[in-house]
C-alpha cells in the first residue's frame, strides 16, 4: 500500500497512517501535515488517523 502523497510504501514507516477523502486514499500523516495542511494537522479532507500494528 503507497501513500496517495509521497508514493512510499506505508508499511516501510512508523509515521500513523490517514485516511484522506480528497486524495482518495491513505497518506502518511506526516505527509498530510506537511503538504496539505495550514496548521500542522489533519485537514478537513481526513476521515480518521490510525496507527499501525
Amino acid at each position: 500500500m503507497k501513500c496517495r502523497i509521497c508514493k512510499e510504501d506505508i508499511r516501510e514507516s512508523p509515521d500513523l497512517i490517514n485516511l484522506c477523502r480528497y486524495k482518495g486514499g491513505p497518506t502518511h500523516l506526516g505527509c498530510c501535515t506537511n503538504s496539505c495542511s495550514w496548521d500542522q494537522a489533519p485537514c478537513r479532507h481526513s476521515s480518521g488517523v490510525f496507527q499501525k500494528v
